[in-house]
């Protein structure tokens, strides 16, 4: 097995104990397991024109160059100098995998993954900066005795550095180990544009005590790092500290005077653009209340996900930061209650001290961010509100705001209004997430939240005219207390509406107190299917119509029926009446003795969702489908039915003996079983473009029959009788 790329021959001697190769561009070393260095040998290294070096899954590879020889290592075990030489050894796995024995003066990319060396790069790097001083791009994965990258001496000699990723480094506890430096000294990454800081498990801080200063940098992803609270720390006892305190019952009251942030006045990111934060279970905030004054200005997209600590976002001063946000995705963080971080007063404020506010309400906090045009809120269980205070909110440029999973929200959002101390008092008082207007938003998805009454709050005394000009799609889907868009008396104009979803939302009656306009709107779907529809002439009509048939009740995905032997069928003398089964995905039903049909043709209608569908041992069962004076036009289209089975059944003449045309877009499999009388399967034409055979048992191996079309298939089977003789349970 290979141990070493490179050796060193006795009997031949290196011009001035060097080695030159002049046009070697890259070096790609992968699943090497004896290897243990690229070069062994006492002279140096030097390829002039080599730009990249890719390491992975050599896991006895713990230096690129040595001066000690494997082969050596076998003979002084073989002469019994056993001490000396596991000295030796501790001494290589020690030694910094890049020594002053190799020159790269063109470097640029430098891959490690999967390594087990202890340091990548000597303390002191004057001697070999020739080797990093060009590299623009370094990534570490799974080098798990890494305990640090970069020494504050060795960080001065990438000035080139662009880009930096460090992913699953079990050990790795700091970027980089501040030796000799002084708190007010700066570290500076001169040309960084990329950190990824990734599967870090040990990681508590990037640096402590310096400041850092990321002139370039625009993009930053923090993930998986549960133990790290701050990127810069001042002392580790702080940190104990704060992590002793936050398990106290009034952790609020702790976070200020304990809780370190994860950016502080000790750094600096003047350009930074996209920040992206995941898996941090021990953050408790993001931003200090005092921040470098350059710094965040350039935000534009924040992603905050599972950071379970969380209790909200930004401080409140930051907003004159986010004048640049364009999208904000805030996911799963448990214990966030609220996006700003309420100043001065509790949360937890009583009705005296928010009336104590009602005097301000002239100097209200404004809260205006011009450039966001994407909003998502997702799994956020405990949020209540944007910002607990009084205040107002401006959106000029949002098209997009998604809310799901806030179970506490109780009303989406309330228009900018000038009204009476006591209905500013009781809007307070229920926490709208929102006080704000919303003019260029196209798109409002509101779905599983489980407390959420209103999405619109309006003033019963006041009527008000709302107007939503590019709203052109609007879903409501999951929301068993919504009783309504606006319950108050407000007008809406939805004049570029034409997409609305209404799903699961059973106490929704109606969805405005006020008129409602919306010249582009002919339908109100209530599945995300095409074709399953409502409209009555306006959304208002249409939203009472669907509440007066309980389409909002109709939830069911699985439908078992067994040994019902006095069912005579599934039906009611009102059509308005019938269980919809729109979300039916399984329908299976057996031993129910006295019916002679299942559905009628205007239920089977709603079967939009049915992928399977088994009927089987009835005595009287006759056809699963009855017309009953349906007359439909056009047919019937079951869009994801993929399986059929009807077996024990002997009586039954037809699936359907009316003349009404079927068409399976989706059907595959046909089961046909102990049915002597079944003569054909539909009085009326039957589509079955998947469908290339009706098979006679469940065996896989089954060839079954088919004269290319399901009807047919089955007239021929009944001619041969073939289909009652079989008799597999």
């Amino acid at each position: 097995m290979m141990e070493e790329i490179i050796t060193q021959e006795e009997a031949i001697e290196v011009p001035e104990n060097q080695m030159i190769i002049p046009h070697l561009l890259t070096i790609s070393l992968e699943s090497c397991p004896k290897l243990t260095s690229f070069i062994v040998g006492s002279y140096k290294l030097e390829c002039p024109s080599l730009y990249n070096i890719k390491i992975a899954n050599c896991p006895n590879m713990v230096t690129f160059s040595s001066t000690f020889s494997r082969v050596l290592e076998k003979e002084t075990i073989g002469r019994g100098s056993g001490e000396m030489h596991e000295k030796e050894v501790l001494d290589i796995r020690a030694e910094p995998f890049f020594s002053d024995q190799v020159q790269f003066s063109s470097f640029v990319q430098l891959k490690l993954s999967s390594l087990n060396m202890q340091q990548i790069f000597p303390k002191q790097l004057s001697t070999v900066s020739s080797v990093v001083q060009t590299v623009r791009l370094l990534a570490l994965e799974g080098c798990t005795n890494l305990k640090y990258l970069f020494t504050s001496s060795t960080i001065k000699s990438f000035v080139a550095l662009k880009f930096l990723i460090i992913r699953d480094c079990a050990m790795m506890k700091e970027v980089i180990v501040t030796e000799g430096l002084v708190e007010k000294e700066s570290i500076l990454f001169p040309e960084l544009k990329e950190l990824t800081l990734e599967g870090l498990p040990k990681l508590k801080r990037f640096c402590s005590g310096c400041y850092l200063v990321f002139p370039f940098l625009t993009v930053l992803v923090i993930k998986k790092c549960p133990l790290l609270e701050t990127l810069v720390s001042n002392s580790i006892t702080s940190n104990q500290k704060a992590n002793e305190r936050v398990e106290e019952k009034n952790l609020k009251n702790y976070i200020h005077t304990y809780a370190p942030p994860l950016f502080n006045t000790k750094v600096v990111f003047p350009n930074l653009k996209e920040l992206f934060i995941s898996q941090m279970r021990s953050l408790i905030r993001i931003w200090d209340e005092q921040l470098d004054e350059d710094s965040f200005h350039k935000l534009y997209l924040l992603s905050v996900e599972y950071c379970e600590k969380l209790l909200n976002i930004f401080p409140v001063n930051m907003v004159g930061r986010l004048q640049n946000l364009g999208k904000l995705q805030i996911s799963d963080c448990a214990s966030l209650e609220e996006i700003f971080e309420p100043q001065g007063l509790d949360a937890d404020e009583s009705e005296a001290q928010i009336t104590a506010q009602l005097a301000l309400v002239e100097t209200t906090p404004n809260f205006v961010f011009s450039k966001v045009t994407s909003l998502d809120l997702c799994r956020l269980p405990n949020l209540k509100s944007f910002y607990t205070q009084i205040h107002t909110t401006e959106w000029p440029s949002l098209k997009k705001l998604h809310m799901s999973g806030c179970d506490k929200v109780q009303i989406l959002a309330l228009e900018i209004l000038r009204t009476s101390g006591k209905n500013q008092l009781e809007i307070q008082i229920e926490h709208p997430l929102f006080r704000a207007t919303f003019p260029n938003l196209e798109e409002l998805i509101v779905e599983q939240n489980d407390d959420l009454k209103e999405i619109w709050h309006g003033d019963d005394d006041v009527k008000n005219d709302i107007i939503f000009t590019k709203l052109k799609s609007l879903q409501l889907k999951c929301l068993p207390r919504l009783a309504s868009f606006c319950l108050g008396n407000c007008n809406f104009e939805f004049s570029s509406l034409e997409d609305v979803i209404v799903m699961r939302c059973p106490n929704m009656m109606t969805f405005s107190g006020g008129e409602v306009s919306t010249p582009n709107l002919q339908k109100v779907k209530f599945t995300e299917d095409e074709g399953v529809e409502c409209w009555e002439g306006g959304l208002n009509p249409t939203i009472q119509q669907l509440f007066v048939e309980k389409v909002g009740y109709a939830v069911v995905e699985h439908l078992t029926l067994l040994q019902f032997l006095e069912l005579m069928g599934i039906r009611s003398k009102k059509p308005q009446e019938i269980l919809n089964f729109i979300w039916l995905c399984s329908l299976e039903i057996c031993n129910c003795g006295n019916l002679r049909y299942l559905l009628t043709l205007s239920m089977a209608l709603s079967l939009v969702s049915l992928k399977k569908m088994k009927v089987q041992n009835y005595e009287l069962l006759e056809q699963v489908i009855s017309e009953e004076g349906a007359n439909l036009k056009d047919g019937i289209v079951f869009t994801k039915l993929k399986s059929l089975e009807l077996k024990g059944l002997p009586r039954l003449e037809g699936f359907c003996l009316g003349n009404c045309n079927f068409e399976f877009t989706s059907l595959e499999d046909v089961i046909v079983m102990a049915c002597p009388y079944m003569m054909t399967f539909s009085g009326g034409e039957v589509s079955t473009p998947k469908l290339h055979k009706v098979k006679l048992t469940r065996d896989d191996e089954d060839e079954g029959c088919w004269e290319g079309g399901l009807n047919p298939t089955i007239q021929l089977l009944f001619k041969k009788k073939s289909v009652g003789d079989s008799n597999e349970d």
